[in-house]
């Protein structure tokens, strides 16, 4: 069986199929003149093997590609103007929420941290905490 596959292998495909019976007739001509000596027939097995293997390490290569495009980190696009839409969206999505104050709510002043607080104001409300 080996020896088929080997042979195929080295054969390639058939350039024109007239009947499904005679393609194995039309594939394995020949075969018993090239491959004449139990030295070709294992020659022929190995390259048969290698390009199995060879075939097999392409496959796992192509599926490790394909999970780290799909699992890994988002890359941003290369194009600017698809930049700035991506920059836009984003922000719509995911930029700080409006809170609405009500009618009798003080609104409170917009800042970053307690470095933007003056000291008596962060000193007063650490003093209201601890109450």
């Amino acid at each position: 069986m080996t020896d088929v596959k080997s042979w195929l292998h080295l054969r390639g495909e058939a350039d024109r199929v007239r009947r499904g019976s005679g393609l194995l007739a039309v594939l394995l001509a020949g075969a018993e003149r090239v491959l004449d000596t139990p030295q070709k027939r294992a020659g022929a097995a190995e390259q048969w093997r290698g390009a199995q293997e060879a075939a097999r390490r392409d496959r796992i290569q192509q599926v490790r590609a394909r999970a780290e495009r799909y699992d890994g980190d988002w890359d941003a696009p290369a194009s600017r103007a698809v930049q700035r839409q991506v920059d836009e969206a984003f922000a719509v999505a995911f930029g700080p929420k409006p809170q609405l104050a009500g009618p009798d709510a003080e609104a409170l002043p917009a800042v970053s941290g307690v470095e933007d607080l003056e000291d008596d104001v962060v000193d007063q409300a650490r003093a209201e905490a601890r109450q």
